[in-house]
Protein backbone atom coordinates (compact mmCIF):
# COMPACT_ATOMS: atom_id res chain seq x y z
CA UNK A 1 0.00 0.00 0.00
CA UNK A 2 1.42 3.55 -0.99
CA UNK A 3 1.62 6.26 1.08
CA UNK A 4 -1.47 8.22 1.04
CA UNK A 5 -1.13 11.59 -0.16
CA UNK A 6 -2.59 14.94 1.74
CA UNK A 7 -5.63 14.84 0.49
CA UNK A 8 -6.23 10.94 1.14
CA UNK A 9 -4.50 11.47 4.75
CA UNK A 10 -6.77 14.17 5.73
CA UNK A 11 -9.86 11.66 4.71
CA UNK A 12 -8.26 9.04 6.47
CA UNK A 13 -7.73 11.01 9.83
CA UNK A 14 -11.58 12.26 9.65
CA UNK A 15 -12.89 8.92 9.14
CA UNK A 16 -10.97 7.23 12.17
CA UNK A 17 -11.77 9.94 14.32
CA UNK A 18 -15.44 10.14 13.55
CA UNK A 19 -15.39 6.20 14.24
CA UNK A 20 -13.93 6.33 17.56
CA UNK A 21 -16.15 8.76 18.54
CA UNK A 22 -19.29 7.22 17.41
CA UNK A 23 -17.63 3.83 19.14
CA UNK A 24 -18.05 5.78 22.37
CA UNK A 25 -14.23 6.92 22.10
CA UNK A 26 -12.46 3.66 21.64
CA UNK A 27 -12.23 0.93 19.57
CA UNK A 28 -10.43 -2.30 19.71
CA UNK A 29 -7.23 -2.18 17.23
CA UNK A 30 -4.54 -4.15 16.35
CA UNK A 31 -1.27 -3.82 13.43
CA UNK A 32 -2.79 -6.18 10.88
CA UNK A 33 1.02 -5.41 8.76
CA UNK A 34 3.60 -3.11 8.33
CA UNK A 35 1.48 -1.10 6.52
CA UNK A 36 -2.20 -1.30 8.14
CA UNK A 37 -4.26 -0.97 11.10
CA UNK A 38 -7.27 -2.72 12.17
CA UNK A 39 -10.08 -1.70 14.20
CA UNK A 40 -13.14 -3.63 15.03
CA UNK A 41 -16.34 -3.12 16.87
CA UNK A 42 -19.32 -5.81 17.44
CA UNK A 43 -20.50 -5.41 13.80
CA UNK A 44 -17.36 -4.44 11.80
CA UNK A 45 -13.79 -4.10 11.04
CA UNK A 46 -11.82 -0.96 9.62
CA UNK A 47 -8.68 -0.88 7.92
CA UNK A 48 -6.49 2.08 8.04
CA UNK A 49 -3.01 3.28 7.20
CA UNK A 50 -0.09 2.75 9.37
CA UNK A 51 1.48 6.12 8.85
CA UNK A 52 -1.57 7.74 9.60
CA UNK A 53 -2.35 6.55 12.63
CA UNK A 54 1.47 7.02 13.91
CA UNK A 55 0.75 10.61 12.90
CA UNK A 56 -2.93 10.94 14.69
CA UNK A 57 -1.00 9.60 18.03
CA UNK A 58 1.87 11.77 17.38
CA UNK A 59 -0.02 14.85 17.20
CA UNK A 60 -1.89 13.90 20.42
CA UNK A 61 -5.42 13.37 18.46
CA UNK A 62 -5.74 9.77 19.59
CA UNK A 63 -4.26 7.66 22.29
CA UNK A 64 -2.64 3.62 22.05
CA UNK A 65 -3.21 1.66 25.17
CA UNK A 66 -3.00 -2.12 24.64
CA UNK A 67 -5.12 -3.78 22.29
CA UNK A 68 -7.24 -0.27 22.01
CA UNK A 69 -7.56 2.90 20.45
CA UNK A 70 -9.00 5.86 21.74
CA UNK A 71 -9.86 9.61 20.82
CA UNK A 72 -8.59 11.80 23.13
CA UNK A 73 -9.58 15.34 23.86
CA UNK A 74 -7.43 17.18 21.57
CA UNK A 75 -8.99 14.63 18.84
CA UNK A 76 -12.70 14.97 19.27
CA UNK A 77 -12.23 19.52 19.53
CA UNK A 78 -9.88 18.82 15.82
CA UNK A 79 -13.43 16.69 14.63
CA UNK A 80 -15.23 19.40 16.19
CA UNK A 81 -13.72 22.00 14.34
CA UNK A 82 -13.62 19.82 10.85
CA UNK A 83 -17.39 20.08 10.88
CA UNK A 84 -18.01 23.83 11.77
CA UNK A 85 -20.01 24.84 8.72
CA UNK A 86 -18.17 28.34 9.97
CA UNK A 87 -14.59 27.00 8.52
CA UNK A 88 -14.09 27.19 5.39
CA UNK A 89 -12.53 24.26 3.17
CA UNK A 90 -8.74 25.52 3.41
CA UNK A 91 -9.28 25.96 7.23
CA UNK A 92 -10.83 22.55 8.75
CA UNK A 93 -7.39 21.48 9.56
CA UNK A 94 -5.38 24.39 10.43
CA UNK A 95 -6.08 27.44 12.76
CA UNK A 96 -3.67 30.07 11.98
CA UNK A 97 -2.93 33.01 13.71
CA UNK A 98 -0.19 35.67 14.09
CA UNK A 99 2.33 36.26 16.87
CA UNK A 100 5.32 38.76 16.93
CA UNK A 101 8.40 37.18 17.99
CA UNK A 102 11.22 39.12 19.77
CA UNK A 103 14.33 38.76 17.41
CA UNK A 104 17.93 40.41 17.87
CA UNK A 105 16.97 43.10 15.43
CA UNK A 106 13.36 43.82 16.65
CA UNK A 107 9.78 41.90 16.57
CA UNK A 108 8.95 39.16 13.61
CA UNK A 109 5.65 38.44 12.96
CA UNK A 110 4.86 34.90 11.91
CA UNK A 111 2.32 32.70 11.35
CA UNK A 112 1.55 30.10 13.76
CA UNK A 113 -0.59 26.84 13.17
CA UNK A 114 -2.55 26.40 16.54
CA UNK A 115 -3.59 23.49 15.65
CA UNK A 116 -0.48 21.56 14.97
CA UNK A 117 1.32 23.27 17.81
CA UNK A 118 1.50 21.84 20.92
CA UNK A 119 2.74 24.32 22.91
CA UNK A 120 -0.01 26.71 21.58
CA UNK A 121 -2.71 23.96 22.33
CA UNK A 122 -1.12 24.21 26.11
CA UNK A 123 -0.97 28.19 25.75
CA UNK A 124 -4.65 28.67 24.16
CA UNK A 125 -5.96 26.45 27.19
CA UNK A 126 -7.79 27.99 30.48
CA UNK A 127 -8.61 26.37 34.02
CA UNK A 128 -11.88 27.56 35.31
CA UNK A 129 -11.02 31.08 36.48
CA UNK A 130 -9.57 31.78 32.88
CA UNK A 131 -5.97 31.75 33.26
CA UNK A 132 -3.47 30.43 30.99
CA UNK A 133 -1.52 27.39 32.44
CA UNK A 134 1.57 29.12 30.40
CA UNK A 135 2.30 32.55 30.78
CA UNK A 136 2.84 34.94 27.43
CA UNK A 137 6.62 35.19 28.38
CA UNK A 138 6.54 31.31 28.90
CA UNK A 139 4.53 31.15 25.39
CA UNK A 140 6.73 33.87 23.62
CA UNK A 141 10.23 32.02 24.54
CA UNK A 142 8.82 28.49 22.90
CA UNK A 143 7.98 30.36 19.87
CA UNK A 144 10.91 32.33 19.96
CA UNK A 145 13.20 29.22 19.67
CA UNK A 146 11.06 27.19 17.26
CA UNK A 147 11.63 30.43 15.10
CA UNK A 148 15.46 30.33 15.33
CA UNK A 149 15.28 26.45 14.82
CA UNK A 150 13.04 27.16 11.48
CA UNK A 151 15.26 29.95 10.40
CA UNK A 152 18.40 27.91 10.32
CA UNK A 153 17.13 25.40 8.31
CA UNK A 154 16.54 22.30 10.63
CA UNK A 155 13.79 19.01 10.19
CA UNK A 156 14.48 15.64 11.23
CA UNK A 157 15.72 15.20 8.01
CA UNK A 158 18.50 16.84 7.61
CA UNK A 159 19.76 16.19 11.36
CA UNK A 160 20.06 12.40 10.68
CA UNK A 161 21.74 13.20 7.70
CA UNK A 162 24.45 14.56 10.04
CA UNK A 163 24.08 11.05 12.51
CA UNK A 164 24.09 8.37 9.67
CA UNK A 165 26.73 5.99 10.02
CA UNK A 166 29.73 6.43 7.75
CA UNK A 167 29.12 9.83 6.65
CA UNK A 168 31.89 11.95 5.38
CA UNK A 169 33.42 14.98 6.94
CA UNK A 170 33.42 16.76 3.66
CA UNK A 171 29.61 16.23 3.14
CA UNK A 172 28.70 17.97 6.49
CA UNK A 173 31.39 20.29 5.45
CA UNK A 174 29.38 20.85 2.44
CA UNK A 175 25.98 21.18 4.30
CA UNK A 176 27.70 24.24 6.70
CA UNK A 177 28.64 25.77 3.18
CA UNK A 178 25.16 26.25 1.69
CA UNK A 179 23.92 27.93 4.72
CA UNK A 180 23.43 31.42 4.83
CA UNK A 181 24.55 33.91 7.40
CA UNK A 182 21.10 34.47 8.29
CA UNK A 183 20.74 30.55 9.07
CA UNK A 184 24.15 30.29 11.26
CA UNK A 185 23.11 32.86 12.89
CA UNK A 186 20.00 31.12 14.30
CA UNK A 187 21.96 28.00 14.87
CA UNK A 188 24.44 30.02 17.15
CA UNK A 189 20.86 31.56 18.89
CA UNK A 190 19.85 27.73 19.06
CA UNK A 191 23.08 26.42 20.59
CA UNK A 192 23.20 28.91 23.09
CA UNK A 193 19.59 28.32 24.69
CA UNK A 194 20.40 24.17 24.52
CA UNK A 195 23.03 25.20 26.07
CA UNK A 196 21.59 27.30 28.94
CA UNK A 197 18.71 24.59 29.22
CA UNK A 198 21.11 21.28 29.78
CA UNK A 199 20.17 18.34 28.20
CA UNK A 200 17.34 17.04 29.74
CA UNK A 201 15.03 20.45 29.37
CA UNK A 202 16.51 21.19 25.71
CA UNK A 203 15.38 17.78 24.78
CA UNK A 204 11.92 18.46 26.25
CA UNK A 205 11.44 21.69 24.50
CA UNK A 206 12.96 20.93 21.07
CA UNK A 207 10.68 17.55 20.96
CA UNK A 208 7.67 19.88 21.58
CA UNK A 209 8.24 23.02 20.55
CA UNK A 210 10.09 22.25 17.53
CA UNK A 211 9.49 18.58 16.42
CA UNK A 212 5.92 19.07 17.66
CA UNK A 213 5.58 15.83 19.65
CA UNK A 214 2.53 15.96 22.10
CA UNK A 215 2.89 15.72 25.50
CA UNK A 216 1.83 11.93 26.32
CA UNK A 217 4.22 10.76 23.33
CA UNK A 218 7.01 12.58 25.45
CA UNK A 219 6.41 11.22 28.60
CA UNK A 220 6.10 7.32 26.94
CA UNK A 221 9.49 8.20 24.80
CA UNK A 222 11.08 8.80 28.13
CA UNK A 223 9.34 6.42 30.49
CA UNK A 224 8.13 9.33 32.48
CA UNK A 225 5.22 9.75 35.08
CA UNK A 226 1.59 11.81 33.73
CA UNK A 227 1.71 15.45 33.38
CA UNK A 228 5.74 15.08 34.26
CA UNK A 229 6.54 16.62 30.52
CA UNK A 230 4.39 19.50 30.75
CA UNK A 231 5.92 20.56 34.21
CA UNK A 232 9.43 20.13 32.69
CA UNK A 233 8.34 22.41 29.77
CA UNK A 234 7.40 25.26 32.06
CA UNK A 235 10.61 25.03 33.71
CA UNK A 236 12.21 25.11 30.27
CA UNK A 237 10.21 28.24 28.78
CA UNK A 238 10.98 29.99 32.25
CA UNK A 239 14.57 29.50 32.01
CA UNK A 240 14.22 30.15 28.15
CA UNK A 241 12.30 33.68 28.79
CA UNK A 242 15.27 34.59 31.08
CA UNK A 243 18.02 33.68 28.55
CA UNK A 244 16.06 35.89 25.87
CA UNK A 245 15.55 39.06 28.04
CA UNK A 246 11.56 38.22 28.29
CA UNK A 247 11.29 37.81 31.82
CA UNK A 248 15.07 38.92 33.35
CA UNK A 249 17.82 40.23 32.05
CA UNK A 250 19.62 37.44 29.10
CA UNK A 251 22.79 35.32 30.58
CA UNK A 252 26.11 35.47 28.62
CA UNK A 253 26.69 31.54 27.20
CA UNK A 254 30.34 30.21 26.23
CA UNK A 255 31.48 30.19 22.74
CA UNK A 256 30.58 27.36 20.70
CA UNK A 257 31.46 25.31 18.65
CA UNK A 258 30.60 25.29 14.63
CA UNK A 259 27.30 23.67 13.48
CA UNK A 260 28.64 22.32 10.56
CA UNK A 261 31.93 20.73 11.99
CA UNK A 262 32.48 16.82 11.10
CA UNK A 263 30.55 14.83 13.81
CA UNK A 264 28.87 18.01 15.57
CA UNK A 265 26.26 17.74 17.58
CA UNK A 266 24.85 20.61 20.00
CA UNK A 267 26.04 20.56 23.39
CA UNK A 268 24.32 18.74 25.94
CA UNK A 269 21.31 17.42 23.37
CA UNK A 270 20.90 13.88 22.78
CA UNK A 271 21.42 12.83 19.05
CA UNK A 272 19.39 10.78 18.70
CA UNK A 273 16.21 13.29 19.41
CA UNK A 274 17.26 14.43 15.92
CA UNK A 275 16.77 11.59 14.23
Amino acid sequence: MGKPDGSSADIHLARLLKLLRRSNGSLAAFRRDDARWELNNEERHFTFPETMIAVAIRKGLVRQSPGKLSLTDIGSATLLRREDPSNDPASQHRIVSKRSIRTDTGFEEVSVNDLESPLSRLFLRKDRNGKTWLSAEEFAAGERIRADFERAGLSPRISASWNAPGGSSSGARHIAGELSDFALDARRRLEKACSVLGSELANTVLDICCFLKGLEEVERERAWPPRSAKLMLRTALRMLASHYGIATSARHSAPIQHWGDAGYRPKGVNAERWQ
